[in-house]
Formats: C-alpha cells, structure tokens, sequence
C-alpha cells in the first residue's frame, strides 16, 4: 500500500514533465492570497488544474484563513475557516498564449471552528466558560476568472467567486501559476 501512495504522485510528476505543454493533459500548481467576506481576513490559496479539453479544466483549491481573534469585555472568541474546493472552467482566449477568461462553477466544503471564553459577571459561582464548537457546511461555487501568462510556464492568475451555503462569502484570490 505503501509503495502505491508513493507511486501516484510519481506517475503525476512524470506525467506533468513529459505531457503536453498546453491543451488536454495540461497541468498547472498555483499559490496565492485569498480574502474572504464573512471571516473578514485574508488566507493562503494552493490550487492546481488539469486540463480535460483544450478549454476545460478541473481546478481543485484550498484556502485557509488566518484565524480571526474578536475581543470583547465579555468575551474572546477566536474563528477558523478552511475551504475546500473542486471548480470547473470553461476558458475563453482573449490574446493567443498570453490571457484567457473563464467561468468558475464548482462545490465547497467550508470547516469552521470557533472557540474563545466568555466572562459573565452575574454569575459568582461561575463566572467564565470556554467553548468550541466545529462546523462544515457544503455549498456551490460561481464567479469569474483570468490567467496572465508571463511565458510558457510562469503566470498569474486573478478570481472572484461566491460560495453558497449556510456560510455565504465572496472570496476574491490571487497568485501566480507554473504550468508543467
């Protein structure tokens, strides 16, 4: 079993060095900055895409959030998020090897946890309690996108999508790419 989770990655390595260079069989990994809506901070995006046609692609993504520290009188609470993403795009060539828009529909997995302490003065017995309490909500994804190719490897991408789901946000990222 061992060797077989370390041959997976592997076969992806050498598929990525010696597969095509643009088209199906494209493959690209990505790093960038995130910004969210709800949790009102910004976060760490990795992403990678494989291209299933000359203008499809499968985009999963994952953006963690640094976490969000809210102090009170009463209270200090301290908020995580974490999402998952699997995204397709449908690419549109505005300039030949240089900039492609694309449409982002997918689905989200969103992991939040919040935890903190909470004084209350009435209560002489007791006067403070800590909590924690996690969530995952699953949700759609849709928005819009673009890739800038610096050259036929190094590029910067630019999205804006809104996850529905029981924890609404509108995230936008940005980054830059290496495609394989």
């Amino acid at each position: 079993m061992k060797k077989l989770i370390l041959a997976i990655p592997l076969l992806i390595l050498l598929n990525c060095s010696f597969g095509q260079k643009s088209g199906v069989g494209g493959f690209n990994l990505g790093a960038g900055l995130a910004f969210g809506s709800e949790i009102k901070n910004i976060g760490f995006n990795v992403l990678a895409s494989y291209d299933l046609t000359k203008n499809f692609r499968i985009a999963p993504n994952v953006t963690y959030f640094l976490p969000l520290h809210r102090q009170t009188d009463s209270s200090s609470i301290k908020t995580k998020l974490c999402e998952l993403n699997i995204d397709g795009h449908y690419l549109f060539t505005i300039k030949e090897n240089k900039l492609d828009i694309y449409p982002v529909a997918g689905i989200n997995m969103a992991f939040l946890t919040y935890s903190g302490t909470i004084n209350d003065t009435s209560h002489t017995e007791n006067p403070s309690f800590d909590f924690k309490n996690t969530d995952t909500e699953f949700g759609v994804n849709f928005g819009m996108g673009g890739n800038y190719h610096f050259t036929g490897h190094l590029g910067a991408f630019l999205e804006l999508k809104y996850a529905v789901s029981a924890f609404n946000q509108f995230v936008i990222k940005a980054g830059l790419s290496c495609r394989f």
